[in-house]
């Protein structure tokens, strides 16, 4: 998948809470591994969040750790 894919996607946490939807990454110039991802939630808040809290990807993201979490 291309980075421009994952951009606006909708984000849920494991429960099925919506976060929001992604709205950044970061990736290591040098290995080109996504670093972080940025989650936009409401107007102004960001979460930002490991590829390894991601369970599944599809249309949705879905993570695997909770909303208290982030």
């Amino acid at each position: 998948m291309k980075v421009k894919d994952f951009m606006g996607k909708r984000v849920y946490d494991k429960d099925a809470i919506e976060i929001g939807k992604i709205s950044d990454m970061d990736i290591d110039t040098s290995t080109f591994r996504v670093e972080r991802i940025h989650i936009k939630s409401g107007m102004t808040k960001q979460h930002s969040i490991s590829p390894d809290n991601i369970d599944r990807l599809g249309d949705t993201v879905i993570l695997s750790i909770g909303k208290d979490d982030l």
